[in-house]
């Protein structure tokens, strides 16, 4: 299905590190899948305590990120595509991920394709905050089925 996404990585002081996109399986049980694929790559992440260790391991997450999940591709940031439907904004250093999800609604409602707006923040609604352990409970249903998908 594709169901297009951005994942964004965030350090410290809320500074965007890393945007890709996936054209594929973006909904939440889909996301989850692409989280495990990096999670279950990198050693100590979620056990990293101080702020170095965290970010080398953080570095690391983000590396496997791509090389596990078989259609990642950087990109510069989420307003580059005009066809998303999540957006996930990962906090490396708390390990939370924010899901975003389109709210069409508001969309038909403007009258305007989202690429004519200045500002598509408008179009977004927060689902959800959870800690990765959480958001893997909560959305893997997939993960059991389908493994990853390297």
């Amino acid at each position: 299905m594709s169901t297009r996404a951005v994942y964004e990585f965030y350090g410290k002081n809320n500074k965007r590190i890393l945007s890709i996109y996936i054209h594929w399986d973006g909904y939440p049980d889909g996301a989850a899948v692409y989280f495990k694929n990096a999670l279950d790559k990198t050693e100590r992440y979620l056990e990293a305590e101080d702020d170095m260790t965290c970010g080398i391991c953080a570095d690391n997450f983000m590396t496997n990120f791509i090389r596990y999940n078989k259609y990642a591709e950087i990109t510069q940031s989420s307003e580059l595509h005009s066809d998303l439907e999540y957006i996930y904004k990962m906090d490396l250093f708390s390990r939370k991920i924010t899901i975003h999800a389109l709210n069409w609604d508001k969309v038909i409602k403007s009258g305007k394709c989202r690429y004519e707006m200045d500002d598509q923040s408008e179009f977004w609604d927060v689902i959800e905050t959870y800690a990765i352990n959480d958001f893997l409970k909560k959305y893997s249903q997939l993960i059991d089925a389908q493994g990853d998908n390297k």
